[in-house]
């Protein structure tokens, strides 16, 4: 009895992974998904997204569904003139059970390959990347029929990049980031005390400066952390964090803290060198500007970096004004 139902059990596995994959290859074919899709992200956008095709994806992303958008381009701005980003691929796995049953957009997992990212803070504060609707109903019209999407919430529980090249730029603070390579892991857990961020993140020649000076140049970086969202006093907490600058270990600590009534956020940073030693620092150096073979180093080293203040836009229009 119990071999004929594993049988059983089997064959209507089998089965139901037969029919997904013709409704996959005859039916939902790229061709047909394809504008839908686009449709409904940029009606849900003050932009615009293109890509040269949409797969559906389920085998790859079992046991939620997904979708699949190659060699894409995003826009900001109602002329879509302004080019914010690209990417090679881009994955998502969603959780249709909970789509049908509760509308909740309940994303599993994002990815994303090679994506080329330009961040930009305007003068007034905004971010370009700004470009989310506010409102939770879309309706798409497409050549063949018109699709009505509510829904009530959206989550995504992890995001990964791979190979990405991200450029940042302050226009209030005239602060500006390259990263010409950057890969990323980061998950989201969640309950009702608190939100946890899993953070996995190593760049190479990061570089960082203004209009005037250059800070940071061909910065390598590792940072293992996990963030921690208080959500009764909004404070976002450091733990158990890992933090490598150009291959020297530190150990990080800090939060940040939302001020109440203001429109500024408190930041407290600590970072601190793992290995207490004078050798530590001089075997970090690069070789092309010493020597550091066949020399002995003996010695304690304290380093210790911190950040305390506030952010805020209105601090950095002062600063400029005068």
């Amino acid at each position: 009895m119990v071999k004929r139902l594993l049988y059983i059990t089997i064959s209507f596995f089998i089965l139901f992974l037969i029919i997904i994959s013709v409704l996959l290859n005859f039916i939902f074919t790229p061709e047909k998904v394809t504008p839908v899709v686009l449709g409904v992200l940029n009606e849900n956008l003050d932009g615009k997204v293109e890509c040269t095709s949409v797969e559906l994806t389920f085998f790859s992303t079992f046991p939620n569904f997904g979708a699949k958008m190659n060699n894409g381009n995003i826009y900001s701005g109602k002329e879509n003139q302004d080019t914010i980003g690209s990417f090679k691929e881009c994955k998502i796995a969603l959780n249709v059970v909970k789509l049908l049953r509760a509308n909740e957009i309940d994303v599993r997992r994002v990815s994303l390959i090679q994506p080329n990212l330009r961040i930009l803070t305007k003068k007034d504060g905004k971010l370009n990347w700004d470009i989310l609707k506010k409102e939770n109903t879309i309706d798409v019209q497409t050549d063949t029929a018109k699709f009505h999407v509510d829904f009530n919430s959206m989550k995504v529980k992890k995001l990964v990049i791979k190979e990405a090249s991200i450029s940042y730029q302050d226009m209030v603070s005239k602060l500006a980031i390259a990263i010409p390579k950057l890969n990323l892991n980061l998950s989201a857990s969640d309950d009702k005390k608190q939100t946890v961020f899993k953070v996995d993140c190593t760049t190479e020649q990061m570089a960082v400066g203004s209009d005037i000076y250059k800070v940071v140049k061909d910065l390598k970086t590792y940072l293992k952390t996990d963030l921690v969202l208080n959500k009764t006093t909004r404070e976002l907490k450091l733990s158990d964090t890992k933090l490598e600058l150009n291959d020297i270990a530190f150990d990080l600590e800090g939060d940040f803290k939302k001020v109440p009534k203001e429109k500024k956020v408190s930041v407290n940073l600590k970072a601190f060198l793992k290995v207490p030693s004078l050798e530590t620092l001089w075997l970090a150096l690069p070789r092309k500007y010493l020597n550091i073979e066949d020399v002995d180093i003996d010695g304690l080293a304290q380093l210790e970096l911190s950040t305390t203040g506030f952010w805020e836009v209105e601090v950095y229009q002062y600063l400029k004004e005068y």
